[in-house]
């Protein structure tokens, strides 16, 4: 059964990805510098929030428990290096940045695809939606890497705010869903 430190996690992680969309959406002139670190706090806290996920909720199988440990310590390593390079040199980071978010994005589409199929304790709207975030984030992996960079930055903020938004309220849901019952 989730527990209620997981559904307290959920729900505090989802209000921080809102605050963190709503403070890059009324101030969309802030420098690359506070965009970078924003994101690699956002990486950084997503990951600490997926590793604590995996490791305590009994109720994700084994290969999506693990899945989500793997990510977890992959998004925290990517905020510390994004963090790292957006303190020392901000123009040298900026295609790293870009590159950084890419990848980001893929393996956030990868799991939440992954969660989708694989998390059969979850209600399938839920498990619907995360599976269209997924392919809308690896689509956009794809747009970033092919498209003019600064087009790229400029639909990373834009897609950032939309999926802080919708990160979030998925996050809030469900630490407000009901633990599922045995053979789901």
């Amino acid at each position: 059964m989730a527990g209620v430190g997981t559904r307290i996690l959920n729900i505090l992680f989802g209000l921080a990805l809102i605050l963190l969309g709503i403070l890059t959406f009324f101030f969309p002139g802030a420098s690359l510098w506070v965009v970078m670190l924003l994101a690699s706090i956002a990486l950084l806290v997503a990951g600490i929030a997926f590793i604590i996920e995996g490791i305590i909720n009994k109720d994700m199988k084994t290969i999506v428990r693990v899945f989500t440990v793997i990510v977890g310590i992959l998004a925290g390593i990517i905020g510390v290096i994004l963090m790292i390079l957006s303190i020392i040199d901000q123009l040298a980071a900026l295609d790293l940045f870009l590159l950084i978010i890419a990848i980001t994005l893929l393996v956030l589409g990868i799991y939440r695809i992954v969660e989708g199929i694989g998390g059969s304790g979850l209600p399938a709207w839920y498990r619907i939606l995360g599976v269209i975030v997924g392919i809308l984030e690896i689509i956009l992996f794809f747009l970033i890497i092919f498209l003019d960079p600064l087009f790229g930055a400029t639909f990373v903020l834009i897609f950032v705010q939309i999926w802080l938004f919708i990160a979030g309220v998925m996050r809030i849901i469900s630490g407000f869903l009901p633990a599922p019952k045995e053979g789901e």
